[in-house]
């Protein structure tokens, strides 16, 4: 209700927003008495899910604002944010029907990364796969996850009719091999080499959400062409 999750009884009031399931949504309008002058027309399919994303901590209100005003480039990637949430939902609920022991997260790529100059990089939408069982993660880029939502629901219509769902790993759409993927990325300044100095500190590896997924201990040591030290004059 209101995009957080609600896992007890609780009493609504005129113009909540309720989402059952992944797609169905519901605003209720109270009785005349409860009911104000608010225009209802704001209220639509996206608002809803923009209240979800919120609750997740994604919201343009609060990343990227330019002058006051969202980032262009990250409102068309909150748009595709809130429009692949139901799928995502969706491929959970098969996932936990068929005892898979996948989970599906939406990310956003590149969320709070930059370059080398400081430059934000293009942020995208990307799906975080996780196998509860082994703890193996993949990232899906939002085409190949649709791809295999498709297949992940051909497979489950036969599930839930009874029909032989048994395949190999090359045809289960929820089976991928073992693959690297980018766990993030930190900046070392190398100033220390322009005057020879040795340098030995640590410093945070961060993921596309800016969150520390490791920490580097870093020793930056001058060497000349053959690798040799090259000590401070």
């Amino acid at each position: 209700m209101q995009g957080a999750r609600r896992l007890c009884g609780f009493g609504i009031d005129s113009l909540d927003r309720i989402i059952l399931g992944s797609n169905s949504a519901y605003l209720y309008i109270g009785i005349p008495s409860e009911r104000n002058n608010d225009d209802i027309s704001r209220y639509d399919y996206d608002f809803f899910h923009s209240e979800l994303a919120a609750a997740e901590g994604f919201s343009v209100d609060t990343l990227g604002p330019v002058d006051g005003k969202p980032d262009p480039s990250v409102l068309a990637v909150f748009h595709d944010y809130i429009k692949a949430m139901p799928l995502v939902a969706e491929a959970n609920q098969m996932s936990k029907d068929m005892s898979k022991d996948l989970m599906f997260e939406l990310e956003v790529k590149n969320l709070a990364l930059s370059d080398s100059r400081g430059n934000d990089l293009q942020k995208i939408i990307v799906i975080k796969v996780s196998n509860t069982s082994t703890q193996q993660v993949w990232v899906w880029s939002k085409a190949k996850f649709i791809n295999r939502k498709y297949l992940m629901e051909e497979l489950y219509q036969r599930f839930i009719t009874g029909e032989e769902v048994e395949t190999d790993k090359e045809s289960d759409p929820f089976w991928d091999p073992i693959e690297v993927i980018h766990l993030g990325s930190a900046h070392i300044w190398l100033q220390s080499l322009a005057y020879c100095m040795t340098l030995e500190e640590q410093t945070e590896l961060l993921n596309s959400e800016g969150k520390e997924e490791a920490i580097l201990l870093i020793s930056i040591i001058p060497c000349s062409s053959s690798g040799k030290y090259v000590p401070f004059f």
